[in-house]
């Protein structure tokens, strides 16, 4: 696998090679922060047959979750204006070790701009990529061994 980050503005290719601990497995969800929550929604639903399968409130957002068979997305509605547009993409893969993604990264001079953090079963941390693309990793705590 190989990965590309920017360090002092240098772009640097690191080859990765990381111990069995540390696996993808596979994605998660791709999240959309949107304004207006009912508009997406029926876009997702009426047009593409997703199906809402859960929706979690938090202190700064609503997070809406739609699922199409395996695929999931999860709809971001901020509950205050952001400097973020609507329309702001991130992605989340699924790890079965989320200390040793973060030790790795740390390793390699990338640290997160949220997380870790939990709601409700899972954990969670969020990496900005090299094209500011928000990039997240979830491990069920079962997983995690938790």
């Amino acid at each position: 696998m190989r990965s590309t980050n920017t360090t002092s503005g240098m772009n640097l290719v690191i080859s990765i090679s990381l111990c069995n601990e540390a696996e993808l497995r596979g994605w998660h969800h791709i999240g959309i922060e949107t304004s207006c929550l009912a508009r997406t929604i029926t876009f997702y639903t009426q047009l593409i047959d997703f199906h809402t399968s859960e929706q979690i409130d938090l202190d700064d957002e609503s997070l809406t979750f739609l699922t199409r068979g395996s695929l999931q997305l999860e709809l971001v509605l901020p509950k205050q204006e952001t400097e973020v547009s609507s329309g702001h993409v991130h992605f989340a893969w699924k790890v079965n070790n989320l200390t040793a993604w973060v030790e790795w990264l740390k390793e390699h001079n990338v640290f997160p701009v949220d997380g870790p953090y939990r709601v409700r079963r899972l954990q969670g941390v969020m990496y900005k990529g090299p094209n500011n693309e928000t990039i997240e990793l979830i491990c069920s705590q079962q997983e995690h061994g938790q």
